[in-house]
């Protein structure tokens, strides 16, 4: 039987209506105590997220396996570890960066002249972008190294992405057209 270690997850307990949010490690140690400003950006994890006793907050489990905890203040962009300690400082240089998967972030950037529009791409915890620089339409979370993307050319084909080998593969066509169905 094997147990699960808590070592690299902490809770967060997101209170509701724009409050503070605040990363318990599972030893009921407080690690930090966001801002209001500061946006913690987890929720593609809605699955890790349980029941609160407060009508007012929500407590949700972070795995720092997958890399450093994205934090959102203003128009900046930032990463925090376990700890509660700063590691990384993008500045204002994305619109949007994801919860990480398998160390990965996408990150989305507005498309000038075209209000709501954005382009995605990937990078690792340090900023660096990873492909290429390629950018893409649409871009899937990894899973065992691999995610699913669609250029951003005139012919939008869809590819394979293989982060271990940091390569791109086209996708067969007939495929493309179920990888978001």
């Amino acid at each position: 039987m094997s147990t699960q270690s808590y070592d690299n997850t902490v809770i967060l307990d997101m209170q509701i209506a724009g409050g503070k949010t605040t990363m318990i490690d599972y030893n009921g140690k407080v690690m930090k105590v966001f801002s209001a400003e500061e946006k913690v950006k987890v929720t593609e994890e809605t699955h890790n997220t349980f029941a609160s006793l407060s009508m007012f907050s929500s407590f949700v489990q972070y795995n720092f396996d997958d890399g450093p905890l994205p934090v959102q203040a203003g128009k900046n962009w930032y990463l925090y570890d376990k700890s509660g300690i700063l590691v990384q400082d993008f500045g204002n240089r994305f619109y949007s960066l994801t919860k990480p998967s398998e160390g990965i972030y996408r990150v989305y950037e507005p498309i000038e002249g075209k209000n709501g529009s954005y382009m995605l791409y990937y990078i690792d915890r340090f900023g660096k972008e990873l492909f290429s620089g390629n950018k893409f339409w649409e871009a899937t979370s990894f899973k065992n190294n691999i995610a699913f993307a669609q250029m951003r050319d005139k012919n939008g084909e869809w590819v394979k992405l293989d982060a271990k080998n940091t390569a791109i593969t086209p996708v067969d066509p007939a495929l493309s057209s179920k990888i978001y169905n």
